[in-house]
C-alpha cells in the first residue's frame, strides 16, 4: 500500500534517479523490471502531470516508428569526382591511361603500348605544356 503512494513513488523515482547519475553499473533493465514489479510504471494517476516514459515505453513507440517507416530514404547520388592531379608527371600519366582507354587497339589480348610509342605520345599527342 506504501509503495503506491503518490509521495513515495516520487521520492523513489528521485532516489533511483540519482543513483543512475552516480553509478556507471548497467542498471537500466533493472530498473526498468523493478517498475514493472512494483507497478511503478503505471501513471494512471498522473494524467495531467508530465511524466518520463517507462523503458518498455520507449521500446514499444521506438518499434512503432521503425514499423511505420515504409519507403526506402531516397538519397542524392555522390558525383564522380576526376582524379586530383598535381603535378605534371601526374597529368602526364593520367593522359596516357586516357589514351590507352580510348585511342588503343587491343592486341594479343590486351591493350599496352611500347616504349617507342608511349614516347611518341608524350612528345607528339599531348600539349606542350606536359
Amino acid at each position: 500500500m506504501l509503495i503506491k503512494d503518490r509521495y513515495i513513488q516520487l521520492i523513489f523515482k528521485m532516489y533511483i534517479k540519482n543513483i543512475l547519475a552516480t553509478s556507471e553499473l548497467n542498471i537500466l533493465k533493472p530498473l526498468a523490471a523493478t517498475e514493472t514489479l512494483f507497478e511503478l510504471n503505471d501513471y494512471s494517476n498522473f494524467e495531467n502531470e508530465e511524466r518520463e516514459l517507462t523503458i518498455p515505453e520507449q521500446l514499444s513507440l521506438l518499434a512503432e516508428r521503425i514499423d511505420n517507416v515504409t519507403e526506402p530514404v531516397q538519397r542524392e547520388p555522390i558525383p564522380e569526382s576526376g582524379p586530383i592531379l598535381t603535378t605534371k608527371t601526374e597529368i602526364r600519366a593520367h593522359l596516357l591511361v586516357e589514351h590507352l582507354k580510348h585511342n588503343v587497339q587491343e592486341r594479343s589480348g590486351g591493350k599496352f603500348l611500347s616504349s617507342e610509342e608511349i614516347v611518341h605520345f608524350l612528345k607528339y599527342e599531348i600539349d606542350e605544356l606536359y
